[in-house]
C-alpha cells in the first residue's frame, strides 16, 4: 500500500554515522552553566494545558450550563431512542449533508460578481 510512502523521499543533511560515533568528552560540559540555588529561586514551573482564566466564575457558570444541556440531550435521547441505521441509511446522510454543503458554497459566491468584460461597456 501507498499509504505510507512518502510523496518525496527525506533528505537529512546531517551525517548520522559521524553523530553516532562521537563520544561526549568531559570538556564539552564546560558550554553548560552550573545551575546555583538563585537560578532555582528564580525558576517558574509552568504546567501544560489551558491558561487561567481571569474570571473563574464565568468559566463555572458556562461548565454548568454546558452539564445542564448534555443532561437535556441525554433525557430527550433516553425519551425517544434513535433508531439503529443500516450503513446505506449513512452514505445516504454522508451523501445528503455533503449535497447541501455543495449547494451552499455554490450560492454564497466568494467574491463580488462582476459583468463579463462586454457586457460592462454598453454605452461606449
Amino acid at each position: 500500500m501507498n499509504a505510507n510512502k512518502l510523496a518525496s523521499p527525506r533528505s537529512m543533511k546531517s551525517d548520522l554515522s559521524r553523530v553516532d560515533a562521537h563520544a561526549v568528552k568531559p570538556g564539552e560540559y564546560d558550554e553548560l552553566p552550573e545551575l546555583t540555588e538563585d537560578m532555582l529561586a528564580r525558576a517558574k514551573v509552568n504546567k501544560g494545558g489551558r491558561p487561567l482564566s481571569p474570571n473563574p466564575r464565568k468559566l463555572k457558570r458556562l461548565r454548568a450550563e454546558r452539564i445542564e444541556g448534555l443532561k437535556a440531550v441525554h433525557e430527550k435521547v433516553r425519551a425517544e431512542p434513535l433508531l439503529p441505521m443500516t450503513p446505506e441509511d449513512i452514505q445516504a446522510e454522508i451523501d445528503a449533508y455533503r449535497t447541501e454543503q455543495r449547494r451552499a458554497a455554490f450560492l454564497i459566491p466568494t467574491r463580488p460578481f462582476r459583468r463579463c468584460c462586454g457586457a460592462a461597456r454598453q454605452g461606449g
